[in-house]
């Protein structure tokens, strides 16, 4: 303040006169006029010894700017304050206000790093009471198993006047539970650089802390199941380099992750693919043809000892990042290969000698033919010339004898057909059902006539194509069959049925006989298997055998089902179209 001196005199000057009107008033009732006297003495005085003050300073007084310049700096100096303030209490707003906006808990301590002030949103997220988290209270609202790591890293930044963060777990009113957090908090200085107070934040990370767990399992199991694959999965780069590889990478080409990760891929394809993977990759890439990409094939890959085998390789792109990459499945498909090979060799060999098998019975069948039609003859002859004059039952050993070369020559006939149903070309044209039971029907009307046996048919008249002539043969022999041995002596019945279902017909034979033992259900399609109940009845035993292999030839088969007592039911089931 500029000039005291004179004023402490103006102000014992006016306070002098002030209490000398006191007193000239008091006088009106008390004659103090000698005090009075001794005031107006002091006051005097004041007077003069402002009047002496003033004379040395008055140079200096009227260097002083004008009033209306100082009533304008002073004003100009309390539009600043103004101004100082609001901008404070815009600053201020703008501070409650994020701390109410915010989702974290916003805290501050004095520079020992104790809270000196309530909290609002700590309060708000412990559900602590002021007085319970006053000063170091608020330790109590961290996990106990988390108390004293957080509080030595507190302490640490106190001392060190570092900005602070610690992780943990603190407890959670609303959820009446332990949440994990983390704390982050700075210092405020002073202008000397001492610490004016702390300023922080908590912020509830528990449901990322429980994402980031959830996935940390799901990398790990993804990992274990990668890791564990027998396949070696690769992920590369759009430039064609080697971005991860599995165990079973390591395993199957000899090298290392580390010697892979960061090489070309086609470091482990011998020649050509190496020198193609690159141009498929940049053809894949400027024009999305793919020619690899979610494809599966085979190729040859290339070990570290030098080794080529054969792979199965599937290759599928996908995006991480923004940027394009690409994974391969492969699988060492060398011992299948190999098996392969192994069963080609025996398939040739299965068909050598199911040809030689073949050429064989058709050999035997064609030569054995003409010596028995020979041995037929020769016992015609002697029947016509002297069969009289033989006894009864040399006469009876000559029907036999001539019986069984008839049987024989049966048999050879059938062999010949079995040869034919292997070599027979499979020709589909398109007939009506109805039309193939009615022609296997008509071939047997004198002898169902003669065995006094009924024969109907329950076929729909629709068309479909399948190989008919061999349909219609191997019907013709369940016909047979069920003539020979399915039907009673006299008043027998056989019922033809066909039905199509799911792009398989069923056609049906089914008989009123004495039916077959389910245990003797397989032997019947054996060749030259006949049931000891079926002696005396002609007949090759492979008729039921050809059933089977003209079934197995069209892609179907033949069922059979029976009961000693019930009669049987013979199916053939074949594709049709």
């Amino acid at each position: 303040m500029p000039f005291p001196r004179i004023f402490w005199l103006f102000c014992l000057f006016i306070f002098a006169c002030g209490t000398t009107h006191l007193i000239e008033a008091i006088i009106f009732w008390e004659p103090i006029y000698r005090f009075s006297a001794g005031v107006k003495a002091v006051t005097a005085a004041a007077s003069w010894a402002t009047v002496f003050a003033l004379v040395p300073v008055m140079p200096q007084a009227l260097k002083f700017p004008a009033m209306s310049k100082l009533v304008d700096q002073l004003e100009g100096e309390v539009r600043e304050r103004q101004k100082t303030e609001d901008s404070l209490r815009l600053s201020e707003q703008r501070y409650r206000t994020l701390v109410e906006a915010t989702a974290s808990v916003v805290w501050t301590t004095d520079a020992a790093g104790r809270f000196v002030a309530r909290q609002p949103s700590f309060e708000e997220f412990t559900g602590m009471t002021w007085e319970e988290y006053e000063g170091d209270g608020w330790i109590k609202a961290i996990h106990e198993d988390d108390r004293e790591g957080i509080a030595a890293r507190w302490a640490t930044a106190l001392a060190a006047c570092e900005p602070y963060e610690a992780t943990g777990r603190m407890w959670c009113a609303q959820a009446q539970a332990y949440h994990h957090f983390i704390a982050r908090g700075a210092p405020v200085l002073n202008d000397d650089g001492s610490i004016r107070e702390w300023i922080g934040t908590v912020t509830d990370i528990h449901n990322q802390h429980i994402a980031e767990e959830k996935l940390r399992d799901q990398e790990a199991r993804f990992s274990a199941v990668v890791n564990t694959a027998v396949d070696a999965i690769i992920t590369i780069t759009d430039d064609g380099r080697v971005d991860t590889v599995n165990l079973a990478t390591e395993q199957m080409f000899g090298y290392s992750a580390q010697e892979l990760i960061g090489e070309k891929v086609n470091s482990i394809m011998p020649p050509p693919y190496a020198d193609e993977h690159d141009q498929y990759l940049t053809n894949y890439l400027t024009t999305d043809e793919r020619k690899i990409i979610g494809v599966g094939r085979e190729v040859l890959g290339l070990r570290k000892d030098g080794t080529v085998f054969p792979l199965d390789l599937a290759v599928s792109e996908m995006s991480v990042g923004g940027q394009r990459m690409f994974t391969g499945i492969a699988r060492d498909i060398t011992q299948r290969k190999q098996t392969e090979l192994r069963l080609q060799s025996a398939l040739v060999e299965v068909e050598r000698r199911d040809t030689e098998r073949r050429d064989f019975f058709s050999i035997l069948a064609h030569d054995l033919k003409h010596p028995v039609i020979s041995v037929q003859g020769l016992l015609g002859l002697i029947e016509a010339d002297c069969g009289q004059m033989l006894p009864a039952d040399a006469r009876e050993n000559l029907k036999l004898a001539t019986s069984e070369a008839e049987r024989m020559k049966q048999m050879l006939v059938r062999i010949n057909e079995l040869v034919r149903i292997d070599l027979v070309e499979i020709r589909s044209e398109r007939v009506r059902l109805i039309d193939v039971a009615q022609r296997v029907a008509d071939r047997f009307r004198p002898r169902l006539a003669r065995q006094n046996v009924t024969l109907s048919i329950d076929a729909p008249d629709i068309q479909a194509a399948f190989a008919s002539h061999l349909v219609e043969e191997a019907l013709t022999n369940l016909v047979d069959n069920a003539l020979n041995y399915g039907c009673p002596e006299e008043g027998g019945s056989i019922q033809i049925v066909a039905r199509i279902e799911d792009g398989k017909c069923r056609m049906v034979v089914q008989d009123n006989g004495p039916g077959i033992d389910p245990r003797h259900h397989a032997r019947v399609f054996e060749p030259f298997r006949r049931l000891s109940r079926a002696t005396g009845v002609p007949g090759s035993g492979i008729g039921l055998t050809a059933v089977r292999r003209v079934m197995q030839r069209m892609g179907g088969d033949v069922e059979l089902v029976s009961e000693v007592g019930e009669g049987a039911r013979f199916s053939l089931v074949f594709p049709v179209l």
